[in-house]
């Protein structure tokens, strides 16, 4: 067993059985950065003959930074996981895209790093706003520097056409 997240399943009847495993981020293979702390994956484990459907929700500590303020701050990111293994059955086609897999008939454990690191990174928010700007509205820093044509050097006659063609273009 390589996994450290994973479900005893030697013996099971069917049946529904309550799921709750958790362990460190740090000790998933190849998990996100932004994961710290625990992991924990709670739910239920349904079998029915050859296969075990299991339906239940992970969570996760992500240590993010806020792309208005560029503050650190810490979010907790909860996602469902749906997963279907076939014990044993030759007839079975794995589709790990879809979460169902193929498990032999000697496995004791349903082995969930490699659905838990997906379906963790995939819930990871694409805006990450820290609480604070959520309820507060961002307002950009205002600059009162204006430029004037005194600003602008006129001893280069190079810009004379542009500047012509921009004063054409907003009568």
């Amino acid at each position: 067993m390589s996994s450290v997240l994973c479900i005893f399943i030697q013996g099971f009847k069917d049946g529904e059985y309550n799921v709750d495993e958790s362990c460190y981020a740090q000790d998933i293979a190849e998990i996100a950065e932004e994961f710290i702390g625990k992991v924990r994956v709670r739910g239920t484990l349904r079998k029915l003959m050859q296969r075990f459907i299991l339906e239940a929700e992970i969570e996760a500590m992500a240590q993010l930074v806020c792309d208005v303020s560029l503050e650190e701050f810490e979010e907790k990111v909860t996602v469902p996981l749906r997963a279907t293994y076939h014990i044993g059955a030759s007839d079975a086609v794995a589709d790990e895209h879809n979460n169902v897999f193929v498990i032999s008939d000697e496995s004791k454990y349903i082995e969930l790093d490699n659905v838990v690191r997906e379906e963790l990174v995939l819930g990871l928010p694409l805006k990450r706003i820290a609480p604070y700007w959520l309820e507060h509205e961002w307002q950009p820093p205002i600059n009162d520097i204006t430029i004037t044509d005194e600003d602008a050097p006129s001893s280069d006659e190079r810009w004379a056409v542009l500047k012509n063609m921009l004063n054409n273009s907003q009568n």
